[in-house]
């Protein structure tokens, strides 16, 4: 999973691992196993993921305030897991998902704001 931040931006050796991801992913897919690396892009606002969606990744869901995206991110990981052999038990899924969506993740966006704006000030 690339998760992407202001700070991973700034930071080369962070580029450097996903032109590896996708490097190797493209490999893979000329051997025909695209099966056997999946990347699920994640920008963590303010980024903005237009260029990291020219990165032909797939398009990266933008984890904001929106509970619209984080439904689809889950539901991404979700495919993901399953996709590699997870086996996944459709009630505990259905509980964490309410929980990331509802209280984690709006807890972490609001504590990775606060951070950012104390950085900045």
């Amino acid at each position: 999973m690339l998760v992407t931040t202001k700070l991973f931006l700034e930071r080369p050796n962070c580029l450097l691992e996903v032109g590896y991801a996708i490097s190797r992913r493209r490999r893979d897919q000329a051997d025909r196993r695209s099966s056997r690396l999946q990347m699920l892009p994640v920008v963590v606002p303010p980024v903005d993921f237009t260029p990291i969606n020219n990165m032909k990744l797939g398009s990266a869901i933008a984890l904001n305030d929106d509970m619209k995206n984080a439904n689809l991110f889950a539901a991404q990981l979700r495919k993901l897991l399953e996709q590699s052999g997870h086996p996944i038990n459709d009630e505990s899924w259905t509980a964490a998902t309410g929980t990331f969506v509802n209280t984690n993740w709006p807890n972490a966006l609001s504590e990775y704001r606060s951070k950012a704006d104390n950085k900045a000030a």
